[in-house]
Protein backbone atom coordinates (compact mmCIF):
# COMPACT_ATOMS: atom_id res chain seq x y z
CA UNK A 1 0.00 0.00 0.00
CA UNK A 2 2.89 2.11 0.54
CA UNK A 3 4.24 1.86 -2.85
CA UNK A 4 0.60 2.77 -4.07
CA UNK A 5 0.95 6.42 -2.10
CA UNK A 6 -1.44 5.50 1.28
CA UNK A 7 -0.70 7.44 4.08
CA UNK A 8 -0.38 5.95 7.16
CA UNK A 9 -3.46 7.45 8.51
CA UNK A 10 -5.35 5.73 5.39
CA UNK A 11 -3.73 2.26 5.62
CA UNK A 12 -5.36 2.32 9.34
CA UNK A 13 -8.55 3.95 8.22
CA UNK A 14 -8.68 1.13 5.60
CA UNK A 15 -7.67 -1.97 8.47
CA UNK A 16 -10.46 -0.78 10.78
CA UNK A 17 -12.86 -0.60 8.25
CA UNK A 18 -12.12 -3.97 7.66
CA UNK A 19 -12.54 -5.24 10.56
CA UNK A 20 -15.68 -3.63 11.47
CA UNK A 21 -16.69 -5.45 8.48
CA UNK A 22 -15.98 -8.91 10.00
CA UNK A 23 -17.44 -7.88 13.32
CA UNK A 24 -20.17 -6.83 11.91
CA UNK A 25 -20.43 -10.23 10.10
CA UNK A 26 -20.55 -11.77 13.71
CA UNK A 27 -23.31 -9.60 14.73
CA UNK A 28 -26.20 -12.51 15.90
CA UNK A 29 -29.77 -11.48 16.89
CA UNK A 30 -32.11 -13.31 19.46
CA UNK A 31 -36.10 -13.39 18.82
CA UNK A 32 -38.42 -12.28 21.31
CA UNK A 33 -41.91 -12.29 21.35
CA UNK A 34 -43.98 -9.79 24.01
CA UNK A 35 -47.42 -9.80 23.98
CA UNK A 36 -47.37 -11.96 20.91
CA UNK A 37 -45.79 -9.75 18.77
CA UNK A 38 -42.27 -10.55 17.75
CA UNK A 39 -39.13 -8.47 18.65
CA UNK A 40 -35.43 -8.77 17.66
CA UNK A 41 -32.61 -7.94 19.99
CA UNK A 42 -28.63 -8.17 19.27
CA UNK A 43 -27.49 -11.37 21.38
CA UNK A 44 -24.20 -10.39 22.27
CA UNK A 45 -23.02 -6.47 22.70
CA UNK A 46 -19.48 -7.08 22.20
CA UNK A 47 -19.54 -7.32 18.53
CA UNK A 48 -22.00 -4.42 17.71
CA UNK A 49 -19.75 -2.05 20.02
CA UNK A 50 -16.47 -3.38 18.21
CA UNK A 51 -17.69 -2.41 14.80
CA UNK A 52 -19.50 1.44 16.26
CA UNK A 53 -16.08 2.29 17.93
CA UNK A 54 -13.92 1.03 14.72
CA UNK A 55 -16.24 3.06 12.31
CA UNK A 56 -16.48 5.85 14.95
CA UNK A 57 -20.32 6.07 14.79
CA UNK A 58 -22.63 5.88 17.51
CA UNK A 59 -23.47 2.56 18.97
CA UNK A 60 -27.38 3.29 19.61
CA UNK A 61 -27.84 4.64 16.09
CA UNK A 62 -26.27 1.58 14.47
CA UNK A 63 -28.56 -1.09 16.71
CA UNK A 64 -31.76 0.94 15.84
CA UNK A 65 -30.65 1.39 12.36
CA UNK A 66 -29.80 -2.43 11.75
CA UNK A 67 -32.98 -3.99 13.95
CA UNK A 68 -35.71 -1.16 12.80
CA UNK A 69 -37.22 1.24 9.72
CA UNK A 70 -38.07 4.59 10.34
CA UNK A 71 -40.70 6.40 7.83
CA UNK A 72 -41.64 9.96 8.36
CA UNK A 73 -45.66 10.02 7.40
CA UNK A 74 -46.05 14.38 7.65
CA UNK A 75 -44.13 15.46 11.04
CA UNK A 76 -44.63 12.71 12.58
CA UNK A 77 -41.96 9.84 13.07
CA UNK A 78 -43.41 5.63 12.55
CA UNK A 79 -41.15 3.10 13.79
CA UNK A 80 -41.15 0.07 13.11
CA UNK A 81 -39.44 -3.23 14.26
CA UNK A 82 -37.90 -5.99 11.68
CA UNK A 83 -38.12 -9.32 11.84
CA UNK A 84 -34.99 -11.85 12.40
CA UNK A 85 -34.73 -12.83 8.55
CA UNK A 86 -35.32 -9.13 8.16
CA UNK A 87 -32.28 -7.97 10.34
CA UNK A 88 -30.02 -10.59 8.95
CA UNK A 89 -30.36 -9.01 5.25
CA UNK A 90 -30.08 -5.61 6.77
CA UNK A 91 -26.97 -6.35 8.70
CA UNK A 92 -25.32 -8.25 5.16
CA UNK A 93 -26.55 -5.16 3.23
CA UNK A 94 -25.11 -2.81 5.73
CA UNK A 95 -21.75 -4.78 5.56
CA UNK A 96 -21.57 -5.16 1.32
CA UNK A 97 -22.16 -1.32 1.46
CA UNK A 98 -19.20 -0.47 3.44
CA UNK A 99 -16.90 -3.06 1.83
CA UNK A 100 -18.10 -1.99 -1.77
CA UNK A 101 -17.19 2.04 -0.79
CA UNK A 102 -13.86 0.69 0.64
CA UNK A 103 -13.68 -0.75 -2.38
CA UNK A 104 -14.46 2.23 -4.60
CA UNK A 105 -12.02 4.18 -2.92
CA UNK A 106 -8.71 1.91 -2.79
CA UNK A 107 -9.37 1.61 -6.74
CA UNK A 108 -9.69 5.66 -6.48
CA UNK A 109 -6.25 6.12 -5.09
CA UNK A 110 -4.85 3.21 -7.21
CA UNK A 111 -5.50 5.40 -10.47
CA UNK A 112 -4.80 8.63 -9.05
CA UNK A 113 -1.63 7.26 -8.09
CA UNK A 114 -1.40 5.06 -11.59
CA UNK A 115 -2.12 8.99 -13.36
CA UNK A 116 -0.14 11.27 -11.61
CA UNK A 117 -0.94 15.01 -12.66
CA UNK A 118 -3.49 14.55 -15.35
CA UNK A 119 -2.13 16.64 -17.96
CA UNK A 120 -5.35 18.09 -20.22
CA UNK A 121 -5.81 15.67 -23.13
CA UNK A 122 -3.66 13.25 -21.93
CA UNK A 123 -4.49 9.61 -22.07
CA UNK A 124 -4.95 8.02 -18.67
CA UNK A 125 -4.29 4.79 -17.31
CA UNK A 126 -6.97 3.08 -15.06
CA UNK A 127 -7.87 -0.14 -13.01
CA UNK A 128 -11.62 -0.99 -13.98
CA UNK A 129 -13.73 -3.65 -12.63
CA UNK A 130 -15.64 -5.63 -15.28
CA UNK A 131 -18.40 -7.83 -13.40
CA UNK A 132 -20.92 -9.72 -16.12
CA UNK A 133 -23.96 -11.30 -14.13
CA UNK A 134 -23.53 -15.19 -13.89
CA UNK A 135 -19.73 -15.93 -13.53
CA UNK A 136 -20.31 -16.13 -10.07
CA UNK A 137 -20.56 -19.58 -9.25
Amino acid sequence: MKVLMFKDSEIWSIFKILAAILHAGNIKYIVKSVDNVESVEIRDTFEIEKVAKLLSINKELLVNALISRSVMIGVERIVSYLTAEETVNVRDIFVKAVYHRLFLHILEKINETINGVRKEGSQNNTISILDIFGFEN
